[in-house]
């Protein structure tokens, strides 16, 4: 099979490999260069079979490819201890690409090893409260797998006020900032921040107290009903230096007391934000900036365009054209040739802008707008924006004249589509059974369980959507479990929904 060469024979060699261990790297560690993704994905599919530890060092490159970083993480998880180092390495490059450190603490917490801790405790003070929150995680899970003993109250209790400061910060910060800057996705991010907010505090009394009564308290405190229970829970749980500290921020849900003392001007609270270790904050703040045509855009966009983050240089791209057209117009000329084919198309646009020359006909959104697209479907619309952003950069804008089938019946779903503007009417066997609209999500069944499309989608006037590749829509979902219980949700709504109709048919009856 390795030998012929053809395509088909390596998937199935790489299918076999994962049955004969550590004597399967050689022809394994060659598959996991093969060019076609088809290949590699075997491959990948095999390495926790061979669980090799010379396999370590190229499945850690390969977290950096969106496409196979799941496959990678779990060949690691397999290989165990030698592989600790390595990952805990890519925690300590300030160069590694974000979304592969937030992906590392989940990935060390499944190698429950004594060095695992000590290298994950390194990280307790990052200044990106996303991966604190995911430190904390993975070391309460390693405190019940390795049955640690606690953790020293002095410990504890420093970690929960940096974290009960700097959201207080927030608050303090934002709340004169709304004013001039607020947006949807902005007032939405800083409700999610205070809800992590907690959730980190909560991590972190896991590692002294009872992880079980504390997982309760978290899942409790959302609940109207339940809320007074999990409030008593958690001050019955407390020492008594802590409890002054942690039981009115939780309280108040994160920090929504307000500190006056805390506060700063708004235009140094924004731009503070513009330079957040989060790439979506600063999105969102950048085009806080852009939707103003405010000047402080100027500066903080043309120091952004390096950023090394796509999300941080398309904020900064609108910031600037929008605050310094002629500034923009030739600082954005180097952007033309950016490696992410989206920074360049949006580069594009903005210079054609800027200069007054004519703007391409097909139409292009940001990835802000494409978030609030999404959002408006039902399947997406319980997601939070940080969430669906990976979704939204690529997801591609598609238009259909009125009469063009959009999908068939009978056909493969190979992706899903959210409607954007116009009509769409859904037909089986040539009877018409809805007519949708903006925001109506269609083909995302046919998506999630490969099998062929039940239903027709044809244009009634022209039509434009977004469509997601079913393999792009999976390799975010292995990544954003958040969009993984919207489409729970979605799925339990229509269960109801039928049953609901199949009842009221009986009653009839």
């Amino acid at each position: 099979l390795l030998a012929s060469g053809r395509q088909s024979d390596l998937v199935n060699a790489a299918r076999a490999l994962r049955h004969l261990g550590p004597g399967a790297y050689r022809p394994l560690r060659r598959l996991l260069d093969d060019p076609d993704p088809a290949g590699r994905r075997a491959a990948l599919k095999s390495a926790p079979g061979v669980a090799d530890p010379r396999l370590v060092a190229v499945l850690v490159g390969l977290l950096n490819d969106p496409a196979c970083r799941y496959r990678a993480g779990q060949a690691l998880i397999a290989i165990g201890e030698p592989a600790i180092e390595p990952l805990a390495s890519l925690l300590d490059d300030p160069d590694t690409p974000r979304p592969v450190r937030l992906e590392v603490p989940r990935l060390l917490r499944r190698i429950p090893r004594p060095g695992t801790v000590a290298r994950l405790r390194n990280h307790v003070h990052s200044t990106d409260s996303h991966l604190r929150l995911r430190v904390f995680a993975a070391l309460s899970s390693l405190r019940r797998e390795l049955a640690l003993p606690p953790e020293q109250l002095q410990f504890v209790q420093s970690l929960v006020e940096a974290e009960i400061a700097e959201a207080r910060r927030n608050a303090a910060g934002w709340e004169p900032a709304r004013a001039l800057y607020a947006t949807p996705l902005l007032e939405e991010m800083f409700d999610v921040r205070r809800q992590r907010a907690v959730r980190r505090v909560l991590r972190i009394l896991e590692l002294r107290y009872d992880p079980d009564a504390l997982r309760l308290v978290r899942q409790h405190l959302p609940d109207p009903a339940r809320r007074a229970n999990a409030l008593e829970v958690l001050d019955t749980l407390l020492d008594p230096p802590l409890r002054p500290v942690v039981m009115p921020f939780v309280d108040e849900s994160g920090g929504r007391r307000l500190d006056a003392a805390l506060a700063v001007s708004p235009s140094e609270f924004i731009t503070a934000h513009c330079r957040h270790p989060n790439p979506y904050v600063a999105l969102l703040a950048l085009d806080a900036l852009a939707r103003r045509n405010d000047p402080l855009g100027s500066q903080a966009g043309v120091e952004l365009l390096a950023h090394p983050d796509a999300l941080v240089r398309e904020g900064a791209i609108h910031a600037l054209a929008a605050s310094d057209p002629k500034r923009a117009a030739t600082a954005l000329v180097p952007l033309l040739e950016d490696p992410d084919p989206v920074v360049a198309a949006h580069a594009a646009r903005a210079l054609a802008r800027v200069t007054g020359r004519p703007l391409p006909e097909r139409p292009m959104y940001s990835t802000i707008e494409k978030v609030l697209f999404l959002k408006s479907a039902p399947v997406f619309e319980r997601v939070n924006g940080e969430d669906l952003a990976p979704l939204a950069r690529v997801a591609e804008v598609e238009i259909y004249s009125p009469g063009q089938v959009i999908m068939k019946e009978g056909e493969i779903g190979d992706a899903l589509y959210v409607v954007i503007r116009g009509q769409v009417s859904i037909s089986h066997n040539d009877q018409v059974l809805a007519t949708l609209g903006p925001g109506d999500a269609i083909g995302e069944m046919a998506v999630l369980d490969s099998v062929p499309r039940s239903a027709t989608a044809t244009a009634l006037t022209e039509v434009e959507a977004l469509r997601i590749g079913s393999e792009e829509f999976y390799e975010i979902l292995h990544e954003q479990v958040e969009i993984a219980e919207g489409v729970i949700r979605m799925l339990c709504a229509r269960l109801r929904d039928a049953d609901s109709r199949l009842a009221a048919r009986a009653g009839a009856a």
